[in-house]
């Protein structure tokens, strides 16, 4: 009851960002995103309603997002905490209060955004809700002259989100050639995936078109990531047909 506990104080400061929806919160952030046209929005009204089936292989009973379909949610840009590290629990658990606690943020940008503009609008934010910046390990003299101090590392640069036009040739011309493969085709405007695309679209200036042919349950990312035997085959076929038509007139 008199030592700042630095895990309620990182609680605070995240849920100022971010609210229970999934909605961030930082002013600004919304500013630059890119409008879905009416050729994907169009796309993702006759994609297939999988809500109650991923609710149910994921016992989830509340998705966030208010009611606004996983398709359309992952056009938006992501704000999430991915771990939080402040003190021990279960056997580990101590009576103490830790000096600091840390948390790495994912922050996924969607086309328009860049990354300098988030990083600067994060920050004002931060010190909006009363916080000093430090870069490097605050020194007693800076923790004793602020009442909230938050060290910021930021890692990996980042990248600005990339969505092809789904009207353009090259998209027309796969989804012409998938067609014939698959005519009940679905065609996704933007996946939630962090792949760095803009440094291949930016140096060969070309569309680029993803065609992933993974199973939806394979865990990417995490334990026992695995590949449908089905999909490889599967997988095979479909390239072979794009990679022989794809430059055909």
């Amino acid at each position: 009851n008199w030592a700042p506990n630095p895990i309620m104080t990182m609680a605070y400061l995240l849920t100022s960002m971010r609210d229970e929806t999934g909605r961030i919160l930082i002013d600004g952030y919304y500013d630059n995103v890119a409008t879905l046209t009416e050729s994907e929005r169009a796309a993702i009204a006759a994609m297939p309603n999988i809500e109650e089936q991923l609710k149910d292989e994921l016992a989830v009973n509340t998705p966030e997002g208010a009611g606004t379909r996983i398709e359309e949610l992952v056009t938006l840009p992501a704000f999430n905490a991915r771990g939080i590290v402040g003190g021990g629990v279960g056997s580990q658990g101590r009576n103490i209060i830790l000096s600091s606690s840390t948390v790495s943020l994912n922050l996924r940008l969607v086309p328009n955004q860049q990354p300098e503009r988030i990083r600067q609008i994060i920050e004002d934010h931060i010190r909006a809700e009363g916080f000093f910046i430090v870069y490097e390990d605050p020194t007693d003299e800076i923790l004793r002259a602020n009442a909230k101090v938050v060290k910021l590392d930021w890692r990996g640069g980042g990248s600005p989100g990339l969505r092809t036009s789904m009207d353009g040739p090259m998209a027309q011309r796969l989804i012409q050639i998938m067609q014939e493969l698959a005519p009940e085709l679905i065609q996704t405007p933007t996946m939630g995936g962090g792949l760095p695309l803009n440094a291949f679209a930016n140096r060969m200036d070309t569309p680029i078109i993803v065609l992933p042919l993974a199973n939806h349950d394979n865990n990417q990312h995490g334990e026992n990531e695995n590949l449908r035997l089905q999909n490889l085959w599967d997988a095979m076929a479909v390239y072979g047909v794009v990679l022989s038509k794809f430059g055909e007139r």
